[in-house]
């Protein structure tokens, strides 16, 4: 008989997200929207994202997301299913940015909770 595993399955979501594009010959072009596809663990998550021209992921570790729990004076559980609430599906509420955060690095930061969640990607 095989032992019952105590550790929760991974998650995983696909979602389509509308970002503000400030050029308007870029939202003809298709700009506008990026593609999050995400692994939600019990402490920890991986992210990877893209706009359809590049193309970035973001890995944040057990003590990465505790710390930034932490500073936002919540329990891991409750910034992960934040972060999960708002990047694993678009919130007709909220608003998502999208934007450069140099040396290549990307930064999602959806708006719309009491909360901001921004996250760091890389190239």
């Amino acid at each position: 008989m095989a032992a019952a595993s105590s550790v929760a399955p991974a998650r995983h979501s696909c979602a389509k997200l509308s970002v503000p594009v400030e050029d308007p010959k870029a939202v003809a072009a298709g700009a506008g929207t990026v593609f999050v596809k995400a692994t939600w663990l019990p402490s920890r998550f991986s992210l990877a994202v893209t706009d359809g021209a590049g193309a970035w992921v973001a890995d944040a570790s057990d003590h990465e997301v505790r710390l930034r729990a932490e500073q936002w004076d919540q329990p891991v559980t409750d910034y992960l299913a934040l972060a999960e609430r708002y990047l694993a599906f678009q919130q007709p509420d909220s608003t998502y940015s999208f934007h450069d955060a140099g040396k290549g690095n990307r930064r999602v930061s959806p708006f719309g909770s009491s909360r901001p969640i921004f996250i760091l990607l890389c190239c």
